[in-house]
């Protein structure tokens, strides 16, 4: 007996073999880690970070479910699976919604911004003059707007699942569809864009904010409190960035509300 129960100790102290990465993570990671370099190297237009952002967040998620160290081989085949439908979909829905956003670019000539400026009352411009006296602060910023946010998607992804990673996956794209609407009634720019007729018309509401408060909402545990700290920082992003008017983040908070009113009657 002593020696049938000696065997099952050491048998459980014996680690579990690590598995090779696979050949599809490999090209994902080194995906991931050219469009990282570029996008950080690189100054370029919101919409094209956005579209550049999200293959970069794809290549987060097999990253991701290293650490998390999945051990079934059955489950590990099925999340690898997920994680490239997941990865593939992320891609193909910067690539539509890039276009769609050049389209109301062309469609709104005029824009907003003289309006959405007034009703500031002065808040981005004071939080985006704080910033750039404190040199330190505007690079973090700068980052947690783009990529980190996209990055933090597919975090929250991996991390979900059951009721909450079906809420993000239709809640995500939802509003990114969804919003093309207001963007064409209320069209505008953000403050250092302004006299750009190319800029993006990626204002009214703040969809980088209405994001990062549906990851918040559909997590739980630990990561809700740091998906809620990242929410928290993006608002304040938007603004030292100069993308974005206090209004626009105001705009957010019901915005989201609807968005999880609508997802929570399709999805349960």
């Amino acid at each position: 007996m002593s020696g049938a129960r000696s065997n099952a100790v050491s048998a459980k102290e014996i680690p579990a073999p690590r598995r090779p990465w696979t050949l599809a993570e490999l090209l994902m990671l080194t995906l991931w880690s050219a469009m990282a370099l570029f996008c950080l190297a690189f100054p370029m237009p919101a919409h094209s970070r956005v579209v550049l952002g999200l293959p970069v967040a794809a290549g987060a998620l097999p990253i991701f479910r290293h650490f998390h160290a999945i051990r079934n081989g059955d489950r590990r085949k099925e999340e690898l699976r997920m994680a490239l439908i997941i990865s593939v979909g992320f891609i193909a829905f910067g690539v539509i919604e890039g276009f769609f956003w050049n389209l109301v670019t062309q469609l709104t000539p005029t824009t907003f911004d003289v309006q959405l400026a007034r009703w500031d009352m002065g808040v981005a411009p004071a939080v985006r003059v704080f910033t750039e006296a404190h040199r330190w602060l505007s690079k973090p910023l700068g980052f947690l707007y783009d990529p980190a946010l996209w990055i933090a998607c597919m975090v929250a992804v991996g991390l979900s699942d059951g009721q909450l990673r079906r809420r993000l996956l239709f809640s995500l794209p939802l509003g990114g569809l969804l919003v093309i609407p207001c963007y064409l009634l209320c069209p505008a720019v953000g403050p250092i864009h302004v006299g750009d007729p190319q800029a993006t018309r990626n204002c009214m509401p703040s969809m980088h904010l209405t994001w990062a408060l549906l990851l918040a909402i559909n997590s739980k545990g630990w990561s809700r409190w740091i998906l809620g700290s990242l929410a928290a920082l993006t608002a304040v992003a938007t603004l030292s960035t100069g993308e974005h008017y206090y209004p626009d983040l105001v705009a957010a908070l019901p915005w989201t509300w609807f968005l999880m009113f609508l997802t929570k009657k399709v999805v349960g």
